[in-house]
């Protein structure tokens, strides 16, 4: 990304006191965060598992209805502080952890979590994303269309970007397996919206290319959802500043087809051929690792021995010693050690002799 997003690509600090709070809430996107405790008096967590996320929320409107009747999207702007108690009441697992310094603390995507400080103290967090992050931020986007929130960064434009011959370069085989699917996914679902609007007539269509400084709709939202539009947006003469996502075209205005005017940014086409591409890539990729793949390493030299009754100047000492030592008295392999194996006996017969 080429901003600095506070949170994910420059982590927060915080200085917390007595009894400060961090209320209920997920991370941005549903990523993962880590939390590292500096110094100072310790934190106390509670948490709630990603996949307990629905039951959480519906304890939390059973709880407070009237509010979130009012304040759909409540949550989202990190105001409540329920006990966990009444959570629990609900039927929500609630999870508790304290966190000391020199300690990280990680949550997982749409996990919800709140906690306090028991005195001054200092932490550092930020997000971050692995590759079984990529379902949950399609499902968040979706989510914050629903709720009209402004998203933090542009899925689409991840995506697109960390496929790019540019991007792919840090990126492992396994990862970008998993960025393949999303890209494919990406790619049907601004089809499909782009055939719905040109079922509907044929507005004038203006097509932008990468950096090109005429994109007008370049890190605009839309008018309705607040979605952030990156490949495409629609617009109409009667208000040309006024930009909406091709999902809430009917919304635009009343106007006809002929008066809009649809903006591309790679049309279907070239769509395609990064989706093509990529697959190629990944084919190479995975070819290459077959190709090169370390040989086995050769197995350890092995030795086998017997420790056989004998005779010595101590006459029967050695043969009670060996008795009563059982795990020297067998017969089988083990890896070669040099001379530490006969160190350790010599050193445990004189052990024994001295007693």
């Amino acid at each position: 990304m080429k901003e600095d997003i506070l949170g994910i690509i420059v982590p927060w600090l915080y200085f917390g006191m007595i009894f400060s709070s961090f209320c209920w809430h997920n991370e941005d996107h549903y990523m993962y965060s880590i939390a590292y405790h500096h110094f100072g008096s310790p934190k106390t967590w509670y948490g709630v598992p990603g996949n307990c996320a629905t039951e959480f929320e519906n304890a939390m409107k059973a709880i407070m209805p009237t509010v979130f009747e009012t304040y759909p999207d409540l949550l989202y702007q990190l105001a409540v502080m329920i006990s966990p108690r009444y959570l629990i009441q609900k039927g929500v697992p609630i999870y508790r952890a304290h966190q000391m310094p020199g300690e990280f603390i990680v949550t997982f995507p749409a996990a919800y979590h709140a906690g306090f400080s028991h005195g001054v103290n200092c932490t550092e967090a930020v997000n971050f994303a692995t590759a079984d992050w990529l379902q949950y931020g399609f499902e968040s986007v979706k989510r914050y269309r629903l709720f009209h929130r402004e998203p933090v960064f542009s899925h689409e434009e991840l995506i697109l970007k960390c496929s790019s011959p540019q991007g792919r370069k840090c990126i492992s085989t396994e990862l970008f397996k998993e960025l393949l699917s999303e890209l494919k996914r990406t790619r049907d679902t601004e089809v499909d919206s782009r055939k719905k609007i040109l079922s509907k007539g044929t507005p004038l269509i203006c097509y932008y290319k990468e950096n090109d400084k005429s994109n007008m709709f370049h890190n605009q939202h839309c008018k309705i959802c607040n979605s952030q539009l990156y490949l495409s947006a629609l617009t109409c003469d009667c208000s040309p500043t006024k930009l909406v996502c091709l999902d809430h075209a009917a919304q635009l205005c009343a106007c006809s087809t002929d008066a809009r005017c649809l903006h591309l940014y790679l049309t279907c086409e070239e769509l395609d051929e990064r989706v093509n591409e990529a697959s190629s890539f990944l084919s190479r990729s995975i070819q290459n690792l077959v190709t090169n793949t370390i040989p086995e390493t050769p197995p350890r030299k092995k030795m086998k021995f017997q420790i056989k009754k004998e005779e010595d100047d101590e006459g029967g000492d050695r043969d009670r010693y060996l008795t009563q030592m059982n795990q020297l008295r067998f017969i089988g392999e083990m890896p070669l050690m040099g001379n530490l194996y006969p160190q350790i006996n010599a050193h445990a017969w004189e052990n024994f002799k001295k007693k």
